[in-house]
């Protein structure tokens, strides 16, 4: 195991960090869906102001829970970024809504693939967890695992 990696794209690097630190925090959306099996989930989205701070509107999905920190840049047009195993399924109440179109039962974990609107995002969670095909379900994702980009030059937004 590397105590460092590089992350390069065409011959152009992209990021240098420790394995955890280009995991946890990509610099651009191409390390976002490059590293992790499966990738990071990007769903475009516009930063709102709510009642209880800045929010992202993701359309079919839903608006986001209130983020923790603004972003640093004022990018409007965002992707909101998030890692499947950070997905928590539920069957009702707030969140984010989507569809269960597909389950993989692969060993200790299912990856589950939530649709909406024509996009799609995957979540892996315990196989304990029931869900099935053509289930609605709210999802939630930890305000502090998600991570925006701007959706014109991909560049990870810092403070968010």
């Amino acid at each position: 195991m590397a105590d460092r990696i590089a992350v390069m794209d065409h011959g152009v690097l992209q990021q240098v960090g420790t394995p955890n630190e280009v995991y946890d925090r990509p610099a651009n959306l191409f390390v976002a869906r490059f590293i992790g099996a499966p990738g990071m989930n990007l769903l475009p989205g516009t930063l709102a102001g709510t009642g209880g701070g800045l929010a992202v509107d993701l359309g079919p999905w839903g608006v986001s829970p209130p983020l923790p920190a603004r972003p640093a840049k004022g990018a409007a047009q965002v992707m909101y970024g998030f890692r499947p195993e950070e997905v928590a399924l539920a069957s009702e109440g707030p969140g984010l809504r989507a569809g269960v179109g597909f389950v993989e039962r692969i060993g200790a974990r299912t990856i589950v693939h939530l649709e909406a609107a024509g996009g799609a995002v995957k979540a892996v969670i315990d196989n304990d967890v029931p869900v099935s095909v053509g289930e609605n379900v709210t999802f939630h994702i930890p305000p502090g695992a998600v991570r925006l980009f701007d959706a014109a030059s991909g560049a990870a937004l810092a403070g968010a």
